[in-house]
């Protein structure tokens, strides 16, 4: 910054007027926050964009029989070919609200182990599960009992999400939360983690607070920022 533009906004803001505007418009910004209800459409918001990122640049991974947690949006069919199986599953809790996808192959107590189906799978898309669980290396351990050896699961968590009132437990896991959970996976179950990555930075985690669509993400907004990142992501192999 100038020397000229110092003078500039120091005589600016010594003008009261200016400053009260200011404020008032970080507090339309904050109360447009806590009136947020998430995108009429989940595939508009801009989590969206940085999920499809991290699946398209782990894609090489989504082959042979795949399962994939449940959601509103998923993606193994983008990536496997005609000799690959895609299964979907949701945890048994949320039987009511799945139901009606016909698609869904499993129903199980994601906590209790022994209901879950022993080295089936190749890769495991594990997209936004992690928050909903109080002790995410459980599921984790959990999880990893449906891969076969060499599999791997694609685990990412929004790092900003509002509260949910049907998912009590929800947590919010940073990138060295997520670093430390697959740390003590490894140390529990073995294996390795091949990727930890963080997509997003403070412009694009705001807007995304502020309910603004991802066709609205310009490319500055994607470039990534340790400190706000709006998605966490993991890469693990059994």
């Amino acid at each position: 910054m100038s020397i000229i533009q110092k003078i500039k906004n120091k005589i600016l803001w010594q003008n009261s007027k200016w400053y009260e505007k200011y404020i008032d418009k970080q507090i339309r910004i904050l109360k447009k926050i806590a009136a947020y209800n998430g995108v009429s459409k989940v595939a508009e918001s801009i989590d969206r964009v940085y999920i499809e990122k991290f699946i398209e640049d782990n894609k090489q991974y989504i082959k042979g029989t795949v399962l994939e947690f449940k959601g509103t949006e998923n993606y193994a069919h983008r990536y496997t070919g005609p000799r690959d199986k895609i299964r979907y599953c949701a945890g048994l809790k949320y039987y009511d609200i799945y139901k009606k996808f016909k698609d869904i192959n499993y129903f199980f107590e994601l906590e209790d182990i022994s209901t879950y189906p022993k080295e089936k799978f190749d890769c495991i898309i594990f997209t936004q599960c992690l928050p909903y669980f109080l002790d995410p290396v459980k599921i984790l351990s959990n999880v990893v009992t449906m891969l076969k050896p060499k599999g791997v699961i694609l685990i990412c968590s929004d790092m900003f999400s509002k509260n949910i009132p049907e998912a009590p437990f929800l947590t919010y896991i940073t990138e060295q939360g997520l670093k430390y959970a697959c740390s003590e996976l490894i140390k529990m179950r073995g294996g390795g983690l091949i990727a930890i990555k963080s997509y997003g930075n403070i412009n694009s985690a705001l807007r995304n607070m502020l309910n603004i669509k991802r066709c609205n993400l310009t490319e500055y907004h994607n470039d990534y920022s340790s400190n706000y990142p709006v998605l966490i992501t993991a890469v693990y192999q059994k």
